[in-house]
């Protein structure tokens, strides 16, 4: 990661280049919107740290049972460069404006192609009582991956996710069915891994959409979960990955919705 030199301590014409780090926290770009302040270096952005359950044996070594990747830490490393308390105090007051928020979306300059999501924990201003100063805030990432952009993949009655950029099971955001013959009980499987039953079924010219993020399930616009066989569906636990196949019998058309993840 490069250091960048200190600009002139004026207000920056919108014609500085921006650095290569530069961040847009929760859509504000902190070079851009903040005229004394310089992202200087960013550091954490490649880092992962994954942790194992397992259990002792009488034997050598361990028993692996599971592992996880757990959160990462970014820190940005900044300039503030005024010469007066007035310039500074607007300026620091202004960045802990923007810094706000939890769980919000950010990305680098870098790889605009390329969104995080994380909440400031912790921001520093290590030289109290100047006004050219050099500190730190840091950006708490519980999900550690960074996301692409939004893909959506169709098939008929069978969808084949066929995606090399999947390295990684990850969650969808939505599967989204139109439904050409009517079918009761209405059974959807992804590779058998999967499984979604409406007991009550689906009639023909209907839809049916799946939303991952708001958790619900609902057909021409209503709700239904009460139809759901829970013992026979777990499809709110789903991950995809390249190869799977998705089929539904009756459907027409199905659609899968989700941005790839990339530690």
């Amino acid at each position: 990661m490069n250091i960048y030199e200190f600009g002139d301590l004026e207000k920056r014409s919108t014609a500085t280049p921006l650095p290569s780090e530069a961040i847009v926290f929760n859509g504000v770009s902190l070079d851009e919107q903040l005229p004394y302040y310089r992202t200087l270096n960013v550091s954490g952005r490649e880092n992962f740290e994954r942790s194992l359950n397992t259990v002792e044996t009488s034997g050598d070594g361990e028993f692996f049972l599971s592992s996880k990747l757990n959160a990462n830490t970014i820190t940005v490393t900044y300039t503030i460069e005024t010469r007066n308390a007035d310039d500074f105090n607007e300026t620091f007051t202004n960045l802990k404006k923007f810094l706000l928020g939890e769980e919000v979306e950010f990305y680098f300059m870098d790889e605009p192609e390329y969104t995080r999501t994380g909440t400031v924990t912790k921001l520093e201003n290590p030289t109290a009582g100047a006004f050219d100063v050099v500190g730190t805030f840091e950006i708490s990432m519980s999900n550690p991956f960074r996301h692409g952009q939004r893909k959506t993949i169709t098939g008929g009655e069978t969808l084949v996710i066929n995606d090399p950029q999947l390295y990684y099971k990850q969650s969808a955001e939505k599967i989204i069915l139109t439904i050409k013959t009517a079918t009761k009980p209405f059974v959807l499987n992804v590779d058998n891994d999967y499984n979604l039953t409406l007991t009550g079924g689906l009639p023909d010219n209907s839809n049916l959409v799946i939303d991952f993020n708001g958790n619900t399930l609902t057909s021409s616009g209503t709700n239904k979960l009460t139809d759901m066989d829970i013992l026979k569906s777990n499809i709110f636990e789903l991950k995809i990955k390249n190869g799977q196949r998705i089929t539904a019998k009756g459907a027409g058309y199905i659609e899968l919705q989700y941005r790839v993840q990339i530690l």
